[in-house]
């Protein structure tokens, strides 16, 4: 499993292994698009700009969570852009922390930068911190 969290408008954290989100409620399908456009393979992007690559949602299978391709992504969308994303590998076909760094990064955007790594024991994850000023611009206050 590959996590991956706008953890604030400074950072973005990719966490690999294993670990349980936290639910959030869903977005309306309604809410405007977001109207800031930077380049990101999943983090970030608007619903609209996921949907285009991976076909609309299979559903809710945990409350606050939007499945796509049979499972294989579970997003959370805050004002309508990528907020959290998990990616579902095999568990067929374990991958090492390299590959599944390689992996991530093609659900980042375009201009994220390392910051630092460290390790949950007790979740059994490693997250990697990175920032990117695009996210950083584009993201909502808190």
């Amino acid at each position: 499993m590959i996590h991956l969290k706008e953890e604030s408008v400074e950072s973005v954290a990719v966490a690999i292994g294993l670990g349980e989100a936290a639910p959030f409620v869903a977005p309306e399908e309604d809410e405007p698009e977001p109207e800031v456009s930077f380049e990101s393979g999943g983090l970030g992007l608007s619903r609209k700009a996921w949907e285009a690559i991976h076909g609309k949602s299979d559903g809710e299978p945990i409350p606050g969570f939007q499945s796509y391709e049979h499972g294989s992504y579970l997003i959370i969308f805050i004002e309508n852009r990528i907020w959290h994303l998990e990616v579902d590998l095999p568990d067929s076909a374990p991958v090492s922390l390299d590959e599944a760094r390689s992996l991530s990064s093609l659900l980042l955007p375009a201009d994220s930068l390392y910051v630092e790594t460290y390790e949950l024991p007790d979740r059994g994850i490693i997250v990697d911190r990175l920032h990117s000023e695009s996210l950083a611009a584009g993201s909502p206050p808190n």
